[in-house]
């Protein structure tokens, strides 16, 4: 028993190694072409900061900013990207408004790098005003909008976790009633939030959040789309915290055909998607024996 070693999970782990990543050199290369663009964008920086003095910020120099600051996270400085990311965010509130695009977008930026941080509140707070700015604008008089503040302030000391997972299940209720109406933009948000909730030990809103986006996806996108993938992939991590093997691994097997499919040559969503279901056959193995 123990030589034939569970042929399916043994066959998927195989299949997730041909997957991964072959050379060093190339990681190597990249880390210096990311170094080589981060020093001119530092020059640009101090240049477009030299020619505004004292006046008004300008949105080509919150883009400048948030240039820079994909440039750090890139390398792993997500202290110094966070603080750039936050930067561009007070520019583009300023200069285009609290509901831009712009500023959701970088919203998002702020809610992956808290997450690389492990400030999984501050991201999921991130993403909530996000998906608020998203979502159609709400008319209740005296309603009050969360997109506007926080953001570049907020952490984890700034709002209790239970808090902020309530305020985000407000915002995917809201999504949830308006889900026929939403884009990718607003699924994307959602597909986040899911994430996050779950790794904040919160898997049944992270389910409810990933099936609203998955909804939207299926209808904007359609089931051969790598980013529906994605929130598959979510979703079945969700239903394994849960608890729930068999949905979980029907849920990333999914995601594994689309990524097969979509996904051209070596590509590290489909190893993770084959190491998902890798684990999940050989623990229902294990439990059969």
């Amino acid at each position: 028993q123990q030589q034939q070693q569970q042929p399916a999970a043994r066959l998927h782990t195989a299949a997730a190694c041909r997957h991964l990543p072959g050379e060093v050199d190339e990681e190597e290369r990249r880390l210096l072409r990311d170094k080589s663009l981060q020093q001119i964008l530092e020059i640009r920086l101090a240049e477009q900061l030299a020619q505004i003095g004292t006046g008004a910020p300008t949105a080509d120099l919150a883009t400048t900013y948030s240039n820079l600051a994909n440039t750090l996270y890139d390398q792993g400085c997500h202290a110094q990207a966070l603080a750039h990311f936050r930067t561009a965010l007070r520019i583009r509130r300023e200069v285009l408004g609290s509901r831009h695009p712009a500023v959701a977008a970088t919203l998002i930026s702020i809610g992956l790098t808290c997450n690389r941080t492990q400030d999984h509140p501050a991201a999921l707070d991130a993403y909530t005003r996000a998906l608020e700015i998203r979502l159609p604008q709400q008319q209740q008089q005296g309603e009050e909008s969360r997109s506007g503040e926080g953001g570049e302030q907020v952490t984890a000391e700034a709002a209790t976790a239970a808090a902020t997972a309530a305020a985000a299940m407000e915002m995917v209720a809201r999504a949830a009633a308006d889900r026929n109406n939403l884009n990718n933009a607003a699924a994307t948000a959602l597909g986040l939030m899911a994430a996050t909730l779950t790794q904040m030990g919160r898997p049944r809103e992270g389910l409810e959040a990933g099936q609203c986006a998955l909804h939207i996806q299926m209808r904007v996108l359609g089931e051969q789309h790598p980013m529906t993938a994605n929130t598959l992939s979510v979703l079945g991590v969700a239903h394994e915290a849960l608890g729930d093997a068999a949905a979980a691994l029907q849920t990333h097997e999914q995601a594994l055909r689309i990524r097969e499919a979509t996904l051209a040559g070596r590509h590290p969503d489909t190893a993770k998607s084959y190491m998902s279901v890798a684990a999940l056959l050989l623990q229902q193995q294990q439990q059969q024996q």
